[in-house]
């Protein structure tokens, strides 16, 4: 990604960007020596991951990446001190446009008991919410089902549980993991903000307010 215009301004960058397992985070190094980005800009770039990570292709925060600054340049006239923070945003949003996302989405954990005469409508009910019974213990006139249902569905589950159960059932739910979901039009997050690709605009809001706009929370 190249920020040159308009003047005065310049910052170059080359990220790569690797998907990495479930639960690592987001991880920045560089590979680019302080010749070619000197160290307070590559330190920009650093500070800069967050607000490039919050909103993703989809809207959503990106998570489970790393993210490796490969080369780029500044310029020793034309670099503004907040040209590298402008950028990264730009530069991480492009590589995703060019490699794609992965929608995921959270699950939840739920323990239920309920007796045992009510064990088939609780299985089928969880089925038609799109998750499974994982486990199942029974203790004596009672079943415990141990299920992974997706959170987005769980919302009315301790109502419809003691309609099902006639109010004999018992229910606890955690977050447990998250994943892979259908992309559909209603599960993309609406922007908040210009969107960095949109970079004649996105350029402009950053450099009228540099106190908010693009660098809100």
């Amino acid at each position: 990604m190249a920020y040159t215009m308009p003047k005065p301004c310049w910052a170059i960058i080359e990220f790569r960007i690797e998907p990495l397992p479930r639960g690592s985070g987001v991880i920045f190094e560089s590979e680019t020596p302080v010749r070619d980005i000197m160290a307070r800009y590559q330190h920009q770039v650093r500070q800069a991951i967050p607000l490039a990570i919050r909103q993703g292709m989809l809207g959503w925060r990106v998570d489970d990446v790393k993210i490796v600054l490969t080369g780029g340049s500044h310029h020793l006239i034309h670099t503004h001190p907040l040209d590298f923070i402008v950028a990264t945003p730009v530069a991480f949003l492009d590589g995703l446009r060019r490699g794609g996302s992965v929608l995921l989405e959270p699950l939840l954990t739920a323990h239920i008991t309920v007796p045992s005469s009510f064990t088939g409508k609780v299985v089928s009910h969880v089925a038609s919410l799109g998750g499974d019974v994982t486990a199942t213990e029974a203790a004596g006139d009672s079943v415990h089902m141990t299920c992974v249902i997706p959170a987005a569905r769980s919302f009315d589950l301790p109502t419809e549980l003691s309609i099902l159960s006639g109010g004999r059932g018992a229910l606890s739910m955690a977050v447990t993991g998250y994943r892979e979901c259908e992309l559909t039009e209603d599960k993309i997050c609406p922007r908040i903000g210009v969107h960095p690709l949109d970079t004649a605009k996105y350029i402009l809001a950053a450099r009228s307010a540099l106190e908010g706009g693009i660098f809100d929370e």
